[in-house]
């Protein structure tokens, strides 16, 4: 009886030792899990902020074809009344031929 009590002991703590190891297994991959979502929330933000710089980017380039458009409009203008008065020099000179 008692090679068999030892045996029986023996299986138990084997069995123990494996429950702990599935234990430590399964907390592993929970961790995994857990970086392999802040991971991806990372990368969220990063997509966010991709799209939020593009969002800019594009707002600088309505305003600089708008300051373009402005200042082409300014200079046709004053380029089409030129015997008006202005602060600033007109220094646009004809092609050759035209007088």
């Amino acid at each position: 009886m008692g090679l068999g009590s030892q045996s029986l002991r023996l299986r138990t703590q084997s069995m123990g030792l494996q429950t702990q190891f599935l234990g430590l297994w399964t907390q592993l991959m929970g961790l995994q899990t857990q970086f392999l979502g802040l991971w991806t929330q990372l990368m969220g933000l990063q997509t966010q902020f991709l799209g939020l710089w593009t969002q800019l980017m594009g707002l600088q380039t309505q305003f600089l074809g708008l300051w373009t458009q402005l200042y082409l409009w300014a200079t046709d203008t004053c380029l089409l009344h030129p015997g008006t008065r202005h602060s600033h020099p007109v220094t646009r000179s004809a092609g050759p031929g035209v007088s």
